[in-house]
């Protein structure tokens, strides 16, 4: 559930009457992750995340010349950094109290640490009366946590170098309607651990039409191919993380009307992609809470872009 707007004012007034707020949603992994060329001929590490509206983190600075920066929970460590480089960033040497709270959890492939960040940076740029740009709070936060994604672009589809910090193309539109089964198996992931994939050169030129295809279909707002880039960006990952409800979600799929599967590549969650226009959806998602939960997989959640809560399937 989302952090409620209520606590969030109880938060801004606690701080006191400079406190700034920032927020940012999670996400449910990957749409598409891979290695891909920059513009200039060299091949980088960038991905397309799945938003996820119904999590996010909030964080209220409230800034103080005379006291070091200090970060409830202590143990927030990524956003106290991020904070610290913004109140650089925006010639501040002061400190203060950085607040964050958030209902993503953490090592699930749903972004958490960056939603951390990126709000600590935002509430501090509130505090001052100042305004830091993306791509100024995507330097910030890969500074921060070594890898980022690209929720502080908002609802823009962005190919982005998640250990640079920078966005490779721009997609002009937001991702179009999907609706989302997820299923998490509930076993952390340490992000940072893992190196980075050496893909071949077939899967390479293959990530370059999968991205092509996803340009087409966010232009056209086709649910259909944006799973089928999903589908395609899964399977080569599989092959060096598998997930280990992959299998099943195929599965799942193909008797459920699915028109694609997605996976946190670096997280604990799959998705099954449906076409929320799709007349058999509820037939369709009853069939899928069945075979998940006869599987012993459960229990399944749904959610819906663009903005509808994650919740229980049945």
């Amino acid at each position: 559930m989302d952090v409620p707007t209520a606590q969030r004012l109880t938060l801004a007034h606690r701080a006191g009457a400079r406190a700034g707020t920032g927020s940012a949603i999670a996400h449910h992994g990957e749409v598409l992750q891979g290695v891909f060329d920059d513009g200039d001929g060299l091949p980088v590490h960038a991905l397309v995340t799945l938003p996820l509206p119904g999590l996010r983190s909030v964080s209220v600075f409230s800034p103080d010349r005379g006291r070091d920066l200090r970060v409830r929970p202590a143990w927030k460590v990524k956003a106290l950094a991020a904070a610290q480089a913004a109140l650089r960033r925006l010639g501040c040497d002061g400190g203060g109290d950085l607040e964050v709270r958030s209902s993503i959890a953490a090592e699930r492939g749903l972004g958490s640490s960056t939603a951390d960040v990126v709000s600590a940076i935002e509430a501090v740029a509130a505090a001052l009366g100042r305004r830091i740009e993306a791509e100024d709070i995507a330097r910030l936060a890969v500074a921060a946590e070594r890898a980022s994604d690209g929720v502080m672009f908002g609802d823009r589809t962005v190919l982005f170098a998640s250990r640079e910090g920078r966005v490779l193309e721009d997609l002009g539109k937001p991702l179009p309607r999907l609706e989302v089964v997820s299923l998490d198996i509930g076993e952390g992931v340490d992000t940072l651990a893992l190196e980075p994939i050496r893909y071949t050169r077939a899967e390479t030129e293959t990530f370059a039409d999968l991205r092509s295809l996803l340009r087409k279909a966010v232009g056209d707002g086709s649910a259909e191919l944006v799973a089928k880039v999903a589908t395609g960006s899964a399977e080569i990952n599989q092959r060096y993380r598998p997930h280990p409800c992959f299998a099943l979600a195929a599965e799942v799929a193909g008797h459920s009307g699915a028109l694609g599967i997605q996976v946190a590549h670096t997280g604990t969650v799959i998705g099954l992609l449906y076409d929320p226009d799709a007349r058999g959806l509820p037939c369709s998602l009853g069939i899928a809470a069945e075979l998940i939960e006869r599987a012993g997989a459960g229990p399944p959640r749904r959610y819906g872009l663009p903005g509808l809560p994650l919740e229980a399937l049945r």
